[in-house]
């Protein structure tokens, strides 16, 4: 009798246990996505606590690169900036946000005229300014391939 018991309730524990675990979650209403412009109170979530800790994204939106955030508002701080020629890729995201001074940085400058721009306020600020220029060896910091 007890034997029975016990396989009724393990077989109860069973079933009960695979309809909770089958569950799907549906998301009714949002099949095409939920992508919508954030508000000001949700873009204050990702800034820092001084402006000079954050990147500059645009006009009026930061990302904090020193403050530790939650992590749904925690982010990967890589950057790829990506443009044609002559879209403001340099003076518009590039140069404001070297001149924060707020991490260290590498940059890919094929035109070669950045470091010339900011490397003596780097400089002046106790940073380490290398470049590397495979043209002009003799502009170079040192390449050995």
């Amino acid at each position: 009798s007890s034997a029975f018991f016990l396989l009724g309730f393990v077989m109860m524990l069973l079933v009960y246990l695979y309809l909770e675990t089958g569950k799907k979650q549906y998301r009714e209403g949002v099949e095409y996505g939920s992508a919508r412009f954030g508000t000001l109170k949700e873009k204050k979530l990702f800034y820092g606590k001084e402006f000079s800790h954050d990147t500059i994204l645009a006009q009026d939106v930061r990302l904090t690169l020193l403050d530790k955030k939650p992590p749904q508002y925690d982010r990967n701080k890589n950057i790829a900036v990506i443009g044609g020629s002559g879209s403001g890729k340099t003076f518009r995201f590039v140069k404001p946000n070297l001149i924060q001074m707020n991490s260290s940085n590498i940059v890919v400058d094929p035109k070669d005229h950045l470091a010339e721009k900011t490397g003596k306020l780097f400089i002046d600020h106790g940073y380490q300014v290398k470049v590397l220029d495979l043209v002009n060896m003799k502009n170079s910091d040192g390449f050995n391939p």
